[in-house]
């Protein structure tokens, strides 16, 4: 499968980059989060937060109206139930 990056961007909150610096967050999520998103883009709603995590890291994103971009909200390190 190609992934055409320019069709879908990923643009981080100020509040991601925020939590991120607090929590010591790491940013080895986000392709995988990525192709997530790429693969399942027609069966996700914009303006819904969504919560997806990989087993080492949680990031809460959106997608914007248009569904060009993955809006990074928040994230940390584990998972709700796993801190």
């Amino acid at each position: 499968m190609a992934f055409d990056f320019e069709k879908l961007k990923i643009k981080p909150k100020e509040h991601f980059w925020v939590s991120g610096l607090k929590r010591a967050f790491e940013l080895t999520g986000l392709l995988p989060l990525y192709i997530h998103v790429f693969k399942n883009l027609e069966h996700l709603e914009s303006g819904k937060d969504y919560e997806w995590n990989n087993g080492n890291a949680t990031i809460v994103y959106a997608l914007n109206k248009e569904k060009d971009s993955i809006l990074l909200i928040t994230g940390w390190i584990g998972n709700r139930q796993h801190k």
